[in-house]
């Protein structure tokens, strides 16, 4: 009888020990979903583009988008920057490494309606030529961190249609037409900029942006640089718009 007891009362320590070891599992898992939602929050540099479609976006670059060699040549590296090295593919959106000291060439997104988020927070792309961005009409948010000069020419983003989201932190000159039509715009990051157009007056950058609710961020400079008052861009994008300003 006694030992009948004894085994009952081990058995029940056994289980006691795989309850606490099933405590332990379901800590481990809760803890790799802590650490998946830590990955997530990271926001690692990449750079990348969506498009509507893979198949779309081989169409538009006249090469099988799944490959190095074929974003490569669209880019025409090593002409215009550093080759990229690596690819990764993820339903619409293409992830490439290596790169740098990109070049946008003029017009080369010129009629693109299929690339619908340009995402360069690792620094790859740092000049963009005249018009390298126009007509990209399907896009709807452009962020490249190093990019920091325009190169020459006007329109560098004209007729974005439907791209809302502008940012350039690291861009000092933005020319003359910059934003032309761009008329679905509501944020603009262009906290390093020191001069908007060609002078302190209205140069077109924000021309045809109308009834929007817009949050620009800029050097406090530009709030002051014509006699005492904003610069002349600023002036026609709060006359036309309602605009938060944030100054740096």
């Amino acid at each position: 009888m006694g030992v009948n007891i004894n085994i009952g009362d081990s058995w029940k320590a056994v289980n006691a020990i795989k309850i606490n070891i099933g405590d332990a599992w379901k800590d481990v898992i809760a803890g790799w979903v802590n650490i998946s939602d830590v990955w997530k929050s990271l926001n690692v540099p990449e750079f990348s583009m969506t498009w509507t479609s893979i198949a779309n976006a081989t169409t538009f670059i006249g090469g099988d988008a799944t490959t190095v060699a074929a974003w490569n040549t669209f880019f025409d590296l090593p002409t215009n920057g550093m080759t990229f090295t690596g690819i990764a593919i993820s339903g619409e959106k293409v992830t490439l490494t290596g790169g740098g000291s990109l070049l946008i060439a003029s017009l080369k997104f010129l009629g693109c309606s299929d690339l619908l988020i340009y995402q360069d927070t690792r620094g790859v792309t740092t000049s963009v030529d005249d018009g390298g961005f126009y007509g990209a009409t399907g896009a709807t948010s452009i962020e490249m961190t190093g990019f920091t000069s325009s190169v020459s020419g006007n329109g560098h983003f004209n007729r974005d249609f439907s791209c809302t989201s502008f940012k350039f932190p690291a861009l000092t000159y933005v020319r003359n037409n910059f934003f032309y039509n761009c008329t679905s715009a509501t944020y603009f990051d262009l906290s390093s900029c020191t001069s908007l157009g060609d002078d302190q007056y209205d140069d077109n950058v924000f021309k045809n942006i109308v009834g929007k609710t817009i949050t620009l961020k800029i050097p406090s400079a530009l709030m002051t640089n014509n006699g005492g008052n904003p610069d002349g861009d600023i002036q026609t994008l709060q006359a036309n718009n309602t605009v938060t300003i944030i100054q740096v």
